[in-house]
């Protein structure tokens, strides 16, 4: 008894640190962003949609509707420096609004799946200072 218990656990070690061949989960996809907490003021559309695709190197594409910040004046994050930066199971996104003065951050962590990420949603000044920041979680459709 003592050996086949002593078998199965060698056995399930040998498992657990094999190598898998199946392919690994990707980033790549529409992803349907819902912010929450934000502050101050609100970002619009909320929910919205982002999709990533192949891009260069070690980023992404990105296609994202305009996001409007309802702050006094209103800004529009929809320019076309729009990036997004994947490095392990994290992914960061950066947009710049149209007059060129704030950047739209998110910073997320995915699980292991890769079908949910969730993490940080802030706005920055071109001196790259939170001056709005709240929480999101994006599903992968």
């Amino acid at each position: 008894m003592r050996y086949r218990i002593l078998a199965l656990m060698a056995i399930a070690a040998l498992v657990a640190c094999s190598d898998s061949t199946a392919p690994a989960a990707t980033f790549l996809g529409t992803w349907h962003v819902k912010v929450s907490s934000f502050s101050v003021d609100t970002l619009q559309p909320n929910p919205f949609t982002i999709t990533l695709s192949a891009g260069n190197g070690d980023t992404l594409h990105v296609a994202m509707a305009p996001v409007q910040w309802d702050h006094a004046p209103d800004y529009v994050f929809d320019s076309v420096v729009t990036t997004a930066v994947p490095s392990g199971d994290q992914v960061s996104l950066i947009e710049k609004d149209e007059a060129d003065q704030y950047y739209l951050g998110l910073l997320g962590n995915a699980n292991v799946k890769r079908d949910t990420i969730s993490g940080q949603v802030s706005v920055l000044d071109g001196a790259l200072h939170t001056v709005g920041t709240g929480t999101f979680v994006a599903t992968k459709h």
